[in-house]
């Protein structure tokens, strides 16, 4: 795994939260929806109650899930700030926090930082090289990926 893929795993994660953030509203939204048949046939108090804890054990599990993601994830940006702080220069360091680890747009970023697009783009070219080689040699050193480049 390179440095962009190692360090873009954190945005990856991120959407992933986000996606079931939206899976979980629209879930919670939908079970709160009452629909009425009109019927000569009473009701059988039994089915509303079995469909009604499905419902809420769908919302439970996809909520242990996020949690679950969301542990995965502060793990991960825990990790890549430390890599990330191993660097020298801080105007790469701070360009690799905003991108990856505070998911800032490009622009965002060149605003922050004052500078023009273009040249966010030259010094995170710069960064990314510099990281390439900090995470070569860790990977050498201890004869691995940091802990989370390969299971996500």
């Amino acid at each position: 795994m390179n440095a962009k893929e190692y360090l873009s795993q954190a945005l990856t994660l991120d959407r992933e939260i986000n996606s079931l953030l939206e899976q979980l509203a629209w879930l919670r939204a939908t079970s709160t929806k009452a629909t009425s048949i009109i019927t000569d046939t009473p009701p059988s108090p039994t089915v509303k109650c079995d469909k009604m804890e499905g419902v809420v054990i769908k919302i439970i599990e996809l909520e242990n899930r996020i949690d679950d993601e969301i542990d995965r994830l502060v793990d991960l940006q825990r990790e890549m700030s430390y890599a990330i702080s191993e660097m020298d220069d801080a105007e790469c360091r701070q360009v690799l926090r905003l991108r990856y680890l505070a998911f800032k747009k490009w622009k965002d970023v060149a605003k922050i930082m004052h500078m023009e697009v273009r040249h966010v783009y030259r010094v995170h070219d710069a960064a990314i090289e510099k990281f390439e080689k900090n995470l070569s040699a860790v990977n050498k050193s201890t004869g691995s990926h940091p802990a989370h480049c390969d299971n996500i």
